[in-house]
């Protein structure tokens, strides 16, 4: 049996980049994509949702609490969860894409390194750094084929690696390197890893390892989409205050060198977002009209929800942009058919709240997987 690869990453207000993400891994032939929801306000959620129903991705639940950076919680959390399901797990961000410098598959090298490699505790990738390509506003296409133009190979800034882990050998997991409780790091070429002042493990390799992978960080991609996307949103791994502005800009508009993907790597891009968006109208409420009600009465939501969408829908519940609460819409409700406002008379739900809920929680309630918020009252 061939090693089993997950890539795993925790997103946050990407929608325009979602699917060519999930269609380039899926591309690849990894056998899991986990992703943690970090709470968007885009419509990211709703994706992701949307493609947790349809079986493409596994979608995990990752909202910042309080102060807590979200992103190594999350990655900690998926560590746990996979540990015996999976053989590597590939923890890189959604403007990160694993590219091959040779001709190979590098999800294929990668298991061969698996195997080959006993006492492999994980592998350090490094960054090739993407500049802006010049652009300044957003424009149609996708991102591997839009920005072209990357850092020199020896740059710096690609010492920084990503990792993908061996999540039985794994201790704590950071953000790029993971402080392994057994096993060593390697190289995608097979070398032990060197990291930065000598250490063991280090966000930094002493140098630059890109002889068969490395990981495309389309890290600001056009001016308009940095200022506008990725200044504002904080940092899953730091301050949800941080912002990532004109300095940041500048620093790694690197140009000097160029990338191209392949054309039928694009192509075959293409061809798997269409096949996913197929599934999504297919499999899920997420292109699907639909309606409801709730009503908070203590820490007790219930309702109801109709969608034109044939299958089965669930009703998410989400308070103070944190605590989430999915539940099944398949209690009866005479009232709603009565009214003519569904067909359907399994259309209810109801479900309890962990603790008792304040009104001065900020709450919503939407059809799991689209877009389509119910109304909502509070008994006072």
């Amino acid at each position: 049996m061939q090693p089993r690869i997950a890539v795993a990453a925790i997103f946050k207000n990407e929608l325009p980049y979602v699917l060519e993400w999930v269609a380039y891994y899926r591309c690849l032939g990894v056998d899991r994509i986990i992703i943690g929801d970090n709470v968007s306000d885009d419509g990211t959620s709703e994706l992701l949702e949307a493609l947790d129903l349809a079986g493409i991705i596994d979608r995990l639940h990752a909202p910042r609490i309080g102060d807590t950076a979200p992103q190594a919680p999350c990655y900690r959390k998926i560590i746990e969860k996979y540990r015996d399901e999976m053989d590597l797990i590939l923890f890189v961000d959604a403007d990160e894409f694993l590219v091959a410098t040779n001709t190979d598959n590098p999800i294929d090298q990668l298991r061969r390194l698996y195997s080959s490699t006993p006492d492999l505790g994980a592998v350090a990738i490094n960054w090739r750094v993407f500049g802006s390509s010049g652009q300044h506003f957003q424009a149609p296409g996708l991102v591997l084929e839009r920005f072209y133009r990357c850092s020199e190979p020896g740059h710096e800034k690609n010492c920084h690696i990503k990792t993908a882990v061996n999540p039985r050998k794994a201790g704590r997991m950071n953000i790029h390197e993971c402080e392994l409780s057994k096993g060593r790091y390697y190289t995608p070429s097979g070398r032990v890893a060197r990291f930065s002042n000598g250490a063991s493990f280090s966000p930094f390799t002493h140098d630059v390892d890109d002889s068969s992978m490395v990981i495309n960080h389309y890290v600001i991609k056009s001016w308009q989409e940095n200022m506008t996307r990725k200044c504002n949103k904080g940092s899953a791994a730091g301050s949800a205050k941080r912002q990532k502005g004109e300095a940041y800009f500048r620093s790694h508009d690197l140009n000097s060198c160029q990338w191209h993907a392949p054309q039928a790597l694009l192509k075959t891009v293409k061809q798997q977002m269409e096949d996913i968006t197929t599934q999504l109208g297919r499999n899920t409420p997420y292109y699907h009209y639909g309606y409801g009600a709730a009503n908070i009465d203590g820490d007790h939501v219930s309702g109801w929800a109709v969608s034109d969408y044939t299958g089965p829908i669930q009703v998410k519940i989400l308070i103070d942009g944190s605590h989430e609460r999915i539940t099944h819409v398949q209690l009866p409700r005479p009232d709603v058919v009565r009214h003519g406002l569904s067909k359907q008379l399994e259309c209810g739900f109801r479900t309890t709240l962990p603790s008792r809920h304040s009104p001065e929680k900020e709450t919503i309630a939407r059809i799991y997987g689209s877009s389509v918020f119910l109304n909502i009252s509070q008994n006072r």
